[in-house]
């Protein structure tokens, strides 16, 4: 404000000027409010909504991670062991291991147990089974139930069992073994052990290494003190578990991410489920493909190694009747093709080596081998049951299962 002078005995006030007004105002707004020209509706540096969560998002997914790193998975989507196109024929069994399920009875066995097991389960759940090779090699290795043997079971005999199918895919003898050997020391011990057998489990020319099977890699990943013949000196294991679990911690992480990633947009995950599209297996084809496989699956045949699993055969069966475990063995139906691949002698001598193993400790052998109850419209090709050939051969199990004598207990 300005004077026009001094006068004596009175001041005079001049009214302000403009500039000094907008000064005054300038000097009353508060430090928030938004400078000249600029929108006061926008959001504040500091309080930014997107950025809080980015920074929050950010935060979990490295605790995650750290986590991770120090902490084994339940499922094997997070695990190295196992090399990635192998690892859904084991996620299942990773799962079950550390999961609270305790079934009474555990179902054993290779792909042979898994086609029945799926195709007859669509039929109670109301649906067409579809034998095409998406489903094959996507939906069935993954599936651990036995919905349409489990309500068989119950009608036949009134036994209202609670049933897991840990059968994997192309596992050997020795594979079935372990797992039985995993599933006791996980404090899941079941009343009965159901395992389906077949001379391939036992000769497997395409598996030279037992040691080196999607099975035995899993089980020495997660329960090392099982699998003492693939420990490592303790400074190398060391280094190769930690780099395992950085690894796993990444995987994990990308997985996660790319779960939530696919649902928020609606795209399938991967490229096999962008490619689940029903069609029909061509049978005639894959019968004749299946047999030029098995040939070259079974011969040369390698007969130590047929007795190297049959120690694993006696050694499941020891290890069921130190638990107090009844086991129904099943040597899997095939087609007489199939089984004309091997020769005469082998043929002979695997099916005998079953037969004395399982007088020997006294377990019941479901031989179905060549059973005349099948023919060639129950295959889908040369070994594997279809639809009809699966109600056929769930038929005949749940009548042997119930005449076990120990199931008719009482569940504990």
């Amino acid at each position: 404000m300005r004077t026009n002078g001094p006068t004596r005995g009175m001041t005079t006030i001049s009214p302000p000027s403009s500039a000094e007004v907008d000064g005054a105002a300038r000097l009353m707004e508060p430090e928030s409010a938004a400078p000249s020209g600029k929108n006061p509706l926008a959001p504040s540096r500091r309080s930014s909504p997107v950025s809080t969560s980015l920074v929050i998002q950010l935060c979990l997914m490295l605790s995650v991670f750290c986590l991770s790193i120090f902490l084994y998975p339940g499922h094997l989507d997070s695990a190295d062991a196992v090399q990635p196109e192998l690892r859904h024929y084991v996620a299942k069994v990773a799962s079950f291991l550390s999961s609270g399920e305790k079934p009474e009875i555990v179902i054993l066995g290779s792909s042979l147990m898994l086609y029945p097991a799926t195709l007859c389960d669509l039929q109670v759940e109301g649906k067409k089974p579809v034998d095409n090779n998406w489903y094959a090699a996507i939906f069935m290795p993954e599936y651990s139930r036995a919905n349409y043997f489990e309500k068989l079971l119950d009608k036949q005999s009134h036994l209202n069992r609670h049933i897991t199918n840990l059968a994997v895919a192309s596992s050997l003898m020795s594979d079935h073994s372990l797992l039985l050997d995993s599933i006791i020391d996980a404090q899941k011990k079941p009343q009965l052990v159901i395992c389906g057998i077949a001379p391939r489990d036992f000769i497997d020319n395409n598996q030279p290494d037992p040691d080196q099977t999607p099975v035995h890699k899993l089980v020495a990943d997660l329960r090392p003190e099982l699998v003492p013949t693939m420990a490592k000196p303790p400074v190398e294991g060391f280094f190769t578990d930690s780099l395992l679990r950085i690894k796993r911690a990444f995987t994990c992480l990308r997985l996660s991410a790319n779960r939530i990633f696919c649902a928020l947009v609606r795209r399938p995950e991967n490229d096999y489920a962008a490619k689940m599209v029903p069609g029909v297996l061509n049978l005639p084809e894959s019968k004749a493909k299946d047999l030029v496989l098995y040939d070259k699956v079974y011969n040369p045949v390698k007969l130590p190694r047929l007795t190297q699993q049959a120690k694993s055969l006696e050694h499941m069966l020891q290890v069921a009747q130190q638990n107090q475990i009844k086991v129904l063995l099943v040597n899997m139906p095939v087609t007489a093709e199939n089984a004309d691949l091997l020769p005469v002698s082998t043929l002979a001598r695997y099916n005998r080596t079953v037969s004395d193993i399982a007088a020997k400790y006294q377990v019941t052998l479901l031989d179905l081998q060549r059973s005349p109850q099948f023919d060639a419209a129950d295959f889908i090709d040369s070994c594997h049951l279809n639809a009809r050939g699966g109600a056929k051969f769930y038929e005949q199990l749940a009548k042997t299962t119930a005449g076990l004598d120990n199931l008719n207990r009482p569940v504990q």
